[in-house]
């Protein structure tokens, strides 16, 4: 980042955060990550979430204490 100009010390400030959150899954994952990158790909046409992709979410955030 240094070659960019970008300086990356310090601390990020408090407003800039990322919240606790969840993920179904990564996109490097086996399994749901396969089915997350055609899904999220850049040549990925615009369209409905199909319903397994949405119920696994449900029960991700059903999980979540």
């Amino acid at each position: 980042m240094a070659s960019l100009g970008i300086d990356v010390r310090g601390r990020i400030a408090a407003d800039e955060r990322a919240e606790p959150g969840r993920a179904l899954a990564r996109l490097t994952d086996l399994g749901w990550g396969e089915r997350l990158r055609g899904l999220l790909g850049p040549d990925a046409p615009d369209g409905e979430v199909p319903e397994p992709v949405v119920s696994a979410v449900v029960e991700v955030l059903r999980a979540w204490d």
